[in-house]
This record gives structure tokens, C-alpha cells and sequence, in this order.
């Protein structure tokens, strides 16, 4: 199994070689935008990315609310599999909150809410995504931090690179991380985060067909498999945590992707 303990700063230089030119490929298609934007891309149980919602986030673009939502999944999954429990808020709910909805914050958080190692928040405001992190909810007064209180937090200097650093930020903050990215780094975060989400979720009922390394994945290569726009309506499925996680040579921070001490998959 390979060795994933290399920092973002080891990667940087040798991304380009490690690349598997056949995932590359098939990202070039999904950020193509002389394709339909309609085209699915995944579906994976309440997940559903279609072109147009994977080109906010690999393109330098504005990240949609949905992209944020799939992304923090995986951020959620793989921390509960590094044994840290949390719940990510999903994006569209925080807007319930307040008027003219006034719906209640506590009713939507687990019933276990005040053990878990934390819950993460995440907001949009016009123009901006920005995060809540609380950690270990307990009565009596909190201790409030801003990103002016933690040491060597990435900055933003990218109007549209608000929704990457959201991520990137809840996932190193919870699991106590030191950083190891900045601005610089934030076309191949965006790169990376495209191809974790077409590794690891799927398109229901057609595989992974935008993963290099699976059967319809080479079907897709080679032009076998017509596009997706329509999915026949099936029962809810309730998501589950224990997949075998793949995380390709990109962008990892040594204690963020242990996976050589997970015991899961990984790709040269």
C-alpha cells in the first residue's frame, strides 16, 4: 500500500507526474463546457452533481451550494472514519433559521448533538460562504474565536475561493491539523476535491463511471457509455460512512490522510 504521508507542500512539485492521465481525461470531460451542463455526473443517494454544479468548483468559478454539500459529506465521512464525531449542517438549512421561517435550530441537530466532537455550520451569504464551528455544545457561557485567533490560518485573497477554503478549513480544524495549503494551492484543491467526489460517490445504477480505475470508468475513456440527463426515480436510500475510501496522490496533509493506517484503498 502506498505511502500517503506527504504534506501538500511535498505535492506540489510532483502532481503532474503522479496524475493518472486517464482520470484526467475523464475530468477534462466533466469540466468541458462544450457539453450539456445538464449531463449527471453523480447520484449518489440525496447527492446529485450534474456538469454544471462540478464546473464551480474545478473551473475558477463561484462554488454552488450544492458542490459545498457533497464536499463537506466526504469531509464528514472521513472524519467519523478517523473516529471524530460531528454533523455538517446541511447548506440550505441555516436560511430556515431566520425570519420569515424563525424555524428552530436545535430541532434539526441529532439528539446526541451536545457529545459530538463537533458541528459544523456552514453559511451562504450573498457573495460569500463562511463557516460556524461548535465545538462540544455545553449550557453556560462559550468561548468565541474568529480567524483572527487561530495561528496560521490560510487567507483568502480570491474573490471566488471562499467555498474551497470553507472546506478545507473545517477539515483541518477539527482534526487539529497543521495547515499546509495556501491561496496559491486552491486550482489544485478544486482539481482534487472533483476527482475524490466522482472516486468515491457514485452515479446510481451506472457505477463510478467517472473514476479512472472501475469498469465503466474505461468505458468512458474509450467512448463506450452515452451521457446521462434522466435517472428513474427510486426509494430513498439512507447514506452510510463505511465505504472503502480512495483518495488519489493530491493535496493531503500527513495527519488527514492516514490511510495507510485506515486500511483503505488508495491509488498509486
Amino acid at each position: 500500500m502506498a505511502d500517503r504521508t506527504q504534506t501538500l507542500s511535498g505535492m506540489k512539485q510532483t502532481e503532474t507526474d503522479r496524475d493518472h492521465p486517464e482520470q484526467q481525461q475523464l475530468l477534462g470531460y466533466i469540466l468541458d463546457d462544450k457539453h450539456p451542463e445538464n449531463e449527471i455526473i453523480i447520484k449518489d443517494c440525496n447527492t446529485c452533481l450534474t456538469r454544471g454544479n462540478f464546473q464551480t468548483l474545478g473551473l475558477r468559478k463561484d462554488m454552488d451550494s450544492e458542490m459545498g454539500n457533497a464536499c463537506l459529506r466526504l469531509v464528514q465521512e472521513i472524519l467519523q472514519i478517523q473516529g471524530k464525531s460531528i454533523h455538517v449542517v446541511d447548506l440550505y438549512i441555516p436560511p430556515t433559521w431566520l425570519p420569515t421561517s424563525n424555524c428552530n435550530p436545535a430541532e434539526g441537530l441529532p439528539v446526541n448533538s451536545q457529545n459530538m466532537d463537533a458541528i459544523v455550520i456552514p453559511l451562504w451569504v450573498p457573495g460569500h460562504f463562511m463557516f460556524a464551528l461548535a465545538q462540544k455544545l455545553a449550557p453556560g457561557p462559550w468561548i468565541e474565536k474568529t480567524g483572527k485567533d487561530i495561528e496560521g490560518l490560510p487567507q483568502q485573497t480570491h474573490a471566488n475561493d471562499c467555498g474551497i477554503f470553507m472546506i478545507m478549513y473545517t477539515w483541518y480544524l477539527i482534526l487539529g491539523a497543521p495547515f499546509d495549503f495556501t491561496v496559491d494551492d486552491m486550482p489544485v484543491l478544486r482539481r482534487w476535491w472533483c476527482v475524490v467526489l466522482v472516486e468515491n460517490l457514485h452515479l446510481e445504477g451506472h457505477g463510478r463511471r467517472f473514476a479512472h480505475f472501475t469498469k465503466e470508468g474505461k468505458q468512458m475513456v474509450n467512448g463506450c457509455l452515452s451521457p446521462i440527463f434522466r435517472l428513474k426515480r427510486k426509494r430513498p436510500c439512507t447514506e452510510v460512512t463505511n465505504r472503502p475510501w480512495t483518495m488519489t496522490n493530491q493535496a493531503k496533509t500527513t495527519e488527514i490522510v492516514q490511510l495507510t493506517q485506515l486500511n483503505h484503498e488508495c491509488l498509486l
